[in-house]
């Protein structure tokens, strides 16, 4: 049984293209086309069939849900930026996750597990819950002109840039 979202679009019906991505909370959503070129290179993560409904108009049957259900801890603590709320490390004996505020990845890390199998992830050990993306899929966005995505280099991110 598929995953069924709503959307708050009134009508879906422009939604139409064989590679087309929505972002019901929580997660993403991409139609077959895209997830067959996406579907190698997730690290902790599955696709699972689900619908996608215009609030009152269209429909889309050939999507599917990124389930994340493992996450990556791949940040350098020596070279990143991070801070505890209230300077607190763990409350009641349960760790607080920091707030990173700039991102360096750990390249000793990264390098344990083949390139093919992290090209998308989410950070672990941090309040932080961006989708990290890797160039060649960022390229695959690019080359099918999928709208409603936007990439940060992780060297130029700054914590807040995903709101604005």
């Amino acid at each position: 049984m598929p995953l069924k979202f709503s959307t708050e679009t009134y009508d879906l019906s422009f939604a139409t293209s064989n590679y087309e991505i929505f972002f019901p909370i929580g997660s993403i959503v991409v139609t077959e086309g895209l997830k067959s070129l996406l579907e190698n290179g997730l690290y902790g993560s599955k696709f699972y069939p689900a619908i996608v409904k215009g609030e009152s108009e269209g429909i889309r049957e050939d999507v599917w849900a990124l389930n994340i259900y493992k996450l990556l801890d791949c940040w350098d603590r020596d070279k990143s930026v991070a801070s505890y709320p209230g300077g607190v490390k763990s409350l009641d004996g349960i760790d607080v996750a920091p707030s990173v505020k700039t991102f360096h990845l750990s390249s000793e890390i990264l390098d344990n597990i083949p390139e093919k199998e992290r090209l998308l992830f989410v950070m672990d050990n941090t309040d932080v819950t961006n989708i990290f993306v890797h160039q060649k899929f960022v390229n695959i966005f690019r080359k099918h002109n999928i709208q409603g995505t936007r990439f940060i280099k992780v060297s130029n991110y700054r914590f807040g840039m995903e709101f604005i």
